[in-house]
């Protein structure tokens, strides 16, 4: 009989450690002239000059944006003067050293899908990816020719939770997304640009000529507003691409995408978190 309790606990605790959690991050910006796009597809930034996309969505966080050209003449940028802060960290967007790896990203903004594996569409018109080789160099001074636009896309903005979910957090009640008849709790915890856990800067230094004797300064702020905490069950809904066949490739539903929120995977977080009763439908 011990040894049956023994090996009923270790078969709960295990199902219990292995339960996945999603941490959801939401954001805000305390910038002006920066919008929210319809359905929170992306934050726009725009004057007489430029319109800048920003879009996050991914795991981990993707600072990902675009820059357009709306002038009838050209615009520089200098990546060596440009860079991205997480909490007043820097990092380059440029180096002065050899790439090693070949690779080439393409991305613009517009409405999202929840399914599929591309969640943006054009909405600048011409869209041109950054590109790096293992024969060249980064290149520092980005030229944007008329009526078009460049796209950035390097850095995730974290990988690990160090949060604190035993206090400061409210517990909502909700009716679970994947099964309207059960019930779970999301844990919320709400934050102001004063006590936020993540704040995202993003610097750039542009230029109407070539030589840089016009600079202009571009300064954009983000902090993470709200994170939620939830059942993996309650952030997305696994189904077959062929109904009529349960083997198909697998496709998520994701409920809470939108460009300008990001989220991260927890192994085993929060293990002591009940969910709430199925309700009697009888």
């Amino acid at each position: 009989m011990r040894n049956r309790i023994l090996l009923l606990s270790l078969v709960i605790a295990f199902f219990s450690c292995t339960t996945k959690f999603v941490e959801l991050y939401k954001t805000g910006t305390i910038t002006p002239n920066i919008t929210i796009q319809k359905d929170s597809a992306y934050y726009l930034f725009e004057n007489d000059t430029i319109k800048i996309a920003y879009y996050f969505w991914d795991k981990s966080g993707i600072f990902s944006f675009t820059v357009y050209n709306k002038l009838d003449r050209p615009i520089y940028i200098d990546w060596k003067k440009a860079n991205f802060f997480v909490n007043g960290n820097k990092q380059e967007y440029w180096n002065d050293a050899t790439i090693s790896k070949s690779k080439s990203i393409s991305t613009s903004f517009a409405s999202i899908s929840k399914f599929g594996s591309s969640p943006i569409a054009n909405v600048f018109g011409t869209s041109i990816g950054t590109s790096t080789t293992t024969t060249t160099r980064e290149e520092r001074i980005t030229f944007i020719a008329p009526k078009t636009s460049i796209t950035k896309s390097k850095f995730n903005i974290i990988s690990t939770s160090k949060l604190d979910w035993n206090k400061d957090v409210d517990k909502v009640e909700t009716i679970r997304n994947d099964n309207p008849n059960k019930k779970t709790i999301v844990y919320v915890k709400n934050f102001s640009p004063q006590n936020s856990p993540l704040i995202l800067r993003n610097f750039m230094t542009l230029s109407l000529k070539e030589d840089f004797s016009s600079e202009f300064f571009l300064d954009h702020f983000f902090f993470v507003k709200e994170i939620n905490n939830m059942d993996i069950n309650n952030f997305r809904e696994e189904f077959p691409t062929d109904p009529d066949d349960k083997k198909s490739q697998t496709i998520y539903n994701e409920y809470y995408r939108n460009g300008i929120s990001f989220y991260l995977f927890s192994e085993g977080i929060e293990a002591k978190k009940e969910e709430p009763k199925e309700e009697n439908k009888d």
